[in-house]
């Protein structure tokens, strides 16, 4: 079965969008234990927080305070024991799979994850909302090298071809 990684993180955020066959699988598949566990992770540290709803109305209330609609996201750095973000596959067949090395994005108030997705050739970024609500018309800027995509929803990855490090990202609401 081809599992994505917007199926993982349907499986931790939002099990109703998942189909049954994709929640069995992903139930008795040994290899996305560490995957499902990042998400359950961040899922967990997410309800310690305020909510944004909570965030919005606390930041009208303060005249100084704007509520920008440009998203910065910065790296999230794994402290739990994992020595790389690295998307790891069971040896199911002799020939060698490609390495795909995985790389998390958060914004100051933990509403919105990006995961870019190294392969070989391409590259695929994977747009979040944490409250698990669909983004319209938006832009991705990649930074150092202010790179910018548009973006129609974030239900399908944006897929490019390989680039360089990303320091930063910014999502630019339309």
């Amino acid at each position: 079965m081809n599992i994505t990684e917007r199926d993982i993180f349907n499986f931790v955020f939002d099990k109703e969008s998942s189909s049954q066959e994709i929640i069995a699988f992903l139930h008795s598949a040994k290899m996305y234990e560490e995957e499902i566990a990042f998400y359950e992770s961040l899922k967990k540290s997410f309800n310690e927080e305020l909510g944004s709803d909570v965030r919005k109305k606390l930041s009208a209330s303060i005249p100084a305070y704007s509520h920008s609609e440009v998203i910065e996201l910065f790296p999230f750095k794994i402290e739990n024991g994992r020595k790389k973000n690295v998307v790891r596959y069971a040896a199911d067949s002799p020939k060698m799979l490609p390495k795909i090395i995985a790389d998390t994005y958060f914004d100051s108030h933990s509403e919105y994850m990006i995961r870019v997705l190294r392969e070989s050739q391409i590259t695929k970024i994977f747009v979040f909302s944490v409250c698990g609500k669909e983004l319209k018309n938006f832009k991705i800027v990649l930074y150092p090298a202010k790179i910018e995509y548009d973006c129609l929803n974030n239900i399908q990855p944006l897929e490019i071809d390989n680039l360089h490090p990303i320091e930063k990202i910014n999502l630019v609401f339309n």
